[in-house]
């Protein structure tokens, strides 16, 4: 459930730069490890790959069980991002940008209509509607999914510290700004009209 409103905006972003499939590529692959080099753009979409139809089937006679919400036990995180090396979004500014835009303009026509956008998750995942339409609202409704691509930083730092042992040698852990280049996302929020994010 977690990956159908990332498909959904990548989807219609997409379609807006069909042109564009090397980027899209390119973004929607695993992210080069190059250390410091490694920048998030925009803070709404973290897509690896669009999965193949899950092989899940719920049996629409039985209700699910709804056992816990991550949100219940860890509150306002940010999980999910668009990652790109810095060098390659730097050498092509541009086409990062028209991506943010289109990103943007996805997010913004799911919030306008949670119906289409869930009809539109259902039919790329085989995943019945009353399932899809539950998870649109709750993604749209708790801003999982924002109306302009802005990063939720306080999320973005509890994510920091929930993995910074793993990651980091000590305290104290690095602020999300150490990783974060809202540059992108706010020229292309600029070029839409929109308030840019800070």
């Amino acid at each position: 459930m977690l990956h159908w409103l990332s498909m959904l905006a990548c989807s219609a972003a997409s379609i807006c730069l069909s042109a564009s499939a090397r980027f899209s590529d390119r973004c929607l692959s695993p992210t080069d490890e190059v250390a410091g080099q490694t920048i998030t753009v925009a803070g709404a979409v973290a897509v690896p790959s669009l999965p193949p139809r899950p092989a899940f089937k719920p049996d629409s006679t039985k209700p699910l069980l709804e056992i816990a919400r991550l949100s219940d036990y860890i509150p306002n995180l940010q999980f999910h991002s668009l990652i790109v090396d810095s060098r390659w979004a730097e050498t092509n500014s541009q086409l990062t940008i028209r991506y943010l835009k289109a990103m943007v303009r996805a997010m913004q026509w799911a919030h306008a209509n949670r119906d289409q956008a869930a009809e539109l998750v259902s039919k790329r995942t085989g995943i019945p509607l009353k399932y899809t339409r539950a998870t649109v609202d709750e993604y749209l409704s708790q801003g999982i999914i924002s109306r302009d691509g802005s990063v939720n930083r306080e999320g973005f730092q509890r994510l920091i510290d929930l993995m910074g042992e793993r990651l980091f040698k000590s305290r104290p852990y690095p602020a999300p700004e150490k990783y974060l280049d809202m540059s992108y996302l706010r020229r292309a929020q600029q070029e839409l009209g929109l308030n840019p994010a800070r």
